[in-house]
């Protein structure tokens, strides 16, 4: 869950509308479903490219999904076991339309995220 630019993690992100691929909330990276980088808004076509080119600038991936509305991820060995669906089997969720709402707490001040936005 880190862009491998300033390991901000791509959790705090976004899917961008246009592209459909992960965006950094950081400084805007986007990454694909396998990880390659393909844009760096601060450089230019011809840097981008040769910057995304090398390993360096991949995302680990695992394998997920979307269920109601939320990015779910295998972190184990091997492949995916189960899904999603099979947590809300029984609960008082099963069956429910889930609605979503998101909400993002900043651990640092004001100043500290303009400086950051500015880099």
């Amino acid at each position: 869950d880190v862009c491998p630019h300033r390991l901000a993690p791509l959790s705090e992100g976004r899917i961008e509308p246009k592209t459909g691929r992960i965006q950094c909330a950081y400084h805007g990276w986007e990454f694909d479903a396998d990880g390659k980088c393909h844009t760096i808004p601060s450089m230019d076509i011809e840097s981008c490219d040769r910057h995304c080119s090398q390993k360096e600038s991949c995302a680990v991936t695992f394998p997920s999904k979307v269920v109601f509305g939320l990015v779910w991820a295998w972190l184990g060995k091997g492949e995916p076991q189960g899904s999603p669906m099979e947590l809300f089997i029984g609960s008082d969720l099963e069956g429910e339309i889930i609605t979503r709402t998101y909400t993002r707490d900043l651990a640092y001040g004001y100043d500290t995220l303009m400086e950051n936005l500015i880099d």
